[in-house]
C-alpha cells in the first residue's frame, strides 16, 4: 500500500515543514490495511545530534484521556463500576457521603468544580493535597449541565478505575487495550530520562532563536504521573488509532461496545467549540475525542512536546504526529498534511443543526472566568453589534464582533480570524456560560 515513492514524498514534505517552522524533530506514522508508513525528520536531541525516529517515545499528555475513557467504558460494560455512581463510592476520601459528581460527569468534563488554579494540581499537588482541597472546592455549576475541560476530573476517574479493579491503572490498561497491540505503557520523568527510544523534549532559549533539550520534570504531582507523563511513539499511536477504527480488533465484546460508545455524544449541550489551535471539539468532548471532519482524534500538549492522534470511522486507519517541542501549530499543520491523501470521501458534518436558544441581548454583561487559564469576559453593545472580549491569565485577549449562527453556535469575528464558542445555560439558575477551548466563563449576576 505504501510505496517507496510515497515515503520519499512524505519525507520531502516533512523536511519542508521542519525548515519552515524551525522544529527540532517531527515524527509521523500512518497504519492501514496491516501496513505502516513511518517517517521522521530532524533530531531526537539537538544537543547530542541524534536523529529522531518514529519509534522514539514522547509524552502523549491529553491523549492519555482517551485511554482512561476507553477503560472507564469497558469497566461500565463489564459491571466493574457504574458511570452513574457518585465518585465518592470509589474514592471515599473525597467526601463524607456523596459529592453529587458522578463518574459520567468526570468522563464528559461536566463535573463543574473549580480545580486548583495556576496548574498547581497539575504539577505540585500530591493525592493527599488534592483530598484536602476537594471539600473546599468551588462548585461552578450543577454537575452534568455545562462542559468545561478538566484535567483533574480525568485523574479522579483514573483513580476510581484503579479502586474498582483493585490494581494499578497501567496493568488494567495493558490487559484490556494495549496488550493486543504489543504496546507497553511507560512514563516520562527525571529518573527515566535515559531510557532507550525516549526523545529529548525541547524548549526555546531565552533569546527565542533555537531549541534546547529541557531537563525532565521531577516526578511530583498525582496528575502529572497519572495522565501527563505517559509516553508513546508515533508508530504506537498510529497502531492505537487503527485499533480504535476497526483494525485487528480482538474478540472482546466489552471492548467492542466501549469503543463504539467512545464516539457517541453523551450529554445534550451545544455541540462544538473551536479552540485557539483550530480544534473542533464536541462540547461533550466525547470522552476526549474530537470530530475532525472525516476523522476522529485528540491532541496532546506537554511542556516540551506535542502530539496528535487521528483515526477513521471503521476503516482501520490510524494516523499520528509527534513534535519534540511545544509547537501545537506545527502539530496541526503536519497532521492536516498527513490526512490529506485520505480525504477522498466527503467530510462528515461538523454538527447537527441546532435551533438558536439565546437572544443575543440576553448575553450582554460581564462574565467571570472559572477554569484553568480563563480570567474574565464581557459582551457589550456597540451600535448594531455586540462586542465580546475574552481575557486570559496568560496571553493576549480575544476581542471581536459576536453573533449566533443558524446552528446555535456563538462566533467571535475578529478581522480575518473567527473563534467559535459554545453557549450553555445552567438548568436551575438559567445563567449563561461561554466556553472557548479549555476556558469557561459564567455571566455575573
Amino acid at each position: 500500500m505504501f510505496s517507496a515513492d510515497a515515503k520519499s514524498e512524505w519525507t520531502r514534505q516533512l523536511n519542508a515543514a521542519r525548515a519552515a517552522f524551525n522544529a527540532p524533530g517531527l515524527a509521523t506514522s500512518v497504519y492501514r490495511g496491516g501496513e505502516s508508513l513511518d517517517v521522521a525528520v530532524g533530531l531526537a536531541s539537538s544537543r547530542e545530534e541524534t536523529a529522531f525516529s518514529p519509534h522514539d517515545r514522547a509524552p502523549i499528555s491529553c491523549v492519555m484521556k482517551v485511554l482512561v475513557s476507553v477503560i472507564a467504558l469497558v469497566a461500565d460494560e463489564q459491571g466493574v463500576l457504574s458511570l452513574r455512581d457518585d465518585v465518592a463510592r470509589y474514592l471515599p476520601a473525597l467526601a463524607d457521603g456523596e459529592t453529587g459528581i458522578t463518574l459520567l460527569d468526570l468522563l464528559t468534563h461536566t463535573g463543574g468544580y473549580v480545580e486548583p488554579q495556576a496548574n498547581s494540581a497539575r504539577w505540585g499537588f500530591t493525592w493527599d493535597d488534592f483530598v484536602a482541597f476537594f471539600p473546599t472546592r468551588r462548585q461552578a455549576f450543577a454537575p452534568g449541565s455545562v462542559w468545561s475541560y478538566s484535567h483533574t476530573g480525568v485523574v479522579l476517574l483514573h483513580r476510581a478505575i484503579e479502586a474498582a479493579y483493585e490494581r494499578p491503572f497501567p496493568l488494567v490498561l495493558g490487559e484490556q487495550l494495549l496488550a493486543p497491540l504489543g504496546i507497553t505503557l511507560e512514563f516520562y520523568g527525571e529518573m527515566k530520562s535515559g531510557e532507550a527510544n525516549l526523545a529529548r523534549l525541547h524548549v526555546k532559549t531565552p533569546q527565542g532563536q533555537k531549541f534546547e533539550p529541557m531537563r525532565p520534570p521531577r516526578e511530583t504531582g498525582f496528575l502529572r504521573y497519572s495522565i501527563s507523563d505517559a509516553v508513546l511513539s508515533s508508530h504506537q499511536l498510529a497502531r492505537l488509532g487503527a485499533f480504535l477504527s476497526g483494525e485487528f480488533r480482538v474478540a472482546h465484546p466489552h471492548l467492542e461496545r466501549a469503543i463504539a460508545r467512545l464516539t457517541t455524544h453523551a450529554i445534550d449541550l451545544p455541540r462544538y467549540t473551536l479552540g485557539p489551535e483550530g480544534e473542533k471539539m464536541p462540547v461533550s468532548f466525547c470522552h476526549g475525542v474530537a470530530d475532525y471532519g472525516a476523522f476522529k482524534g485528540v491532541n496532546g500538549s506537554y511542556v516540551g512536546s506535542t502530539c496528535a492522534l487521528r483515526w477513521g470511522n471503521e476503516d482501520g486507519l490510524g494516523m499520528a504526529t509527534v513534535v519534540n517541542a511545544y509547537m501545537p501549530h506545527v502539530r496541526d499543520v503536519v497532521t492536516d498534511m498527513l490526512a490529506r491523501p485520505f480525504l477522498s470521501a466527503p467530510a462528515s458534518p461538523l454538527s447537527r443543526p441546532l435551533e438558536p436558544t439565546f437572544d443575543p441581548e440576553e448575553l450582554e454583561g460581564r462574565y467571570e472566568g472559572l477554569m484553568l487559564g480563563s480570567a474574565d469576559a464581557t459582551i457589550a453593545r456597540d451600535g448594531d453589534n455586540l462586542l465580546c472580549t475574552l481575557n486570559f491569565k496568560r496571553g493576549a485577549a480575544v476581542q471581536g464582533r459576536f453573533h449566533l449562527d443558524t446552528e446555535g453556535r456563538a462566533r467571535i469575528v475578529a478581522g480575518a480570524r473567527e473563534l467559535v464558542m459554545a453557549i450553555a445555560r445552567d438548568p436551575t439558575s438559567r445563567t449563561p456560560y461561554l466556553m472557548a477551548s479549555t476556558s469557561a466563563f459564567r455571566k455575573c449576576a
